[in-house]
């Protein structure tokens, strides 16, 4: 991996965290998914000693969440278009947009994190 050997974090790596191949990697994560995802706080505490398996956990919840602010965006635009005023339906339809991208690039950097802490060995 040319990333870990040139010294340049992976693609969509967290600029919280250090590189990959830092040893406080795996304790650093816990502490940076309690700041990012803090709706998901009670399974950080579960899991806060498999920093691997709370990544992973945390990618298919958000990337749940991404779905259904898709789907709740679609809703939004059926029901809502004919009662609420243009602008509004706009600034909604906006904010769900803005989740949506959000979110997208925090699975991304949860994916980069969870293959790093899986090559770390924190994975098996």
């Amino acid at each position: 991996m040319c990333e870990r050997e040139c010294g340049v974090p992976p693609l969509n790596w967290p600029e919280a965290l250090p590189p990959p191949d830092d040893p406080a990697l795996p304790a650093r994560v816990v502490d940076w998914l309690r700041e990012t995802v803090p709706s998901e706080r009670w399974r950080v505490e579960a899991l806060r000693d498999q920093p691997w398996a709370l990544t992973t956990q945390l990618m298919v919840a958000v990337g749940r969440l991404v779905d259904g602010l898709g789907e709740s965006g679609r809703e939004a635009a059926e029901l809502y278009t004919d009662r609420l005023p243009p602008e509004t339906m706009l600034t909604l339809l906006a904010a769900h947009a803005a989740e949506a991208r959000r979110l997208t690039e925090l699975r991304l950097q949860l994916a980069a994190v969870e293959r790093a802490l899986f090559e770390f060995g924190c994975g098996s």
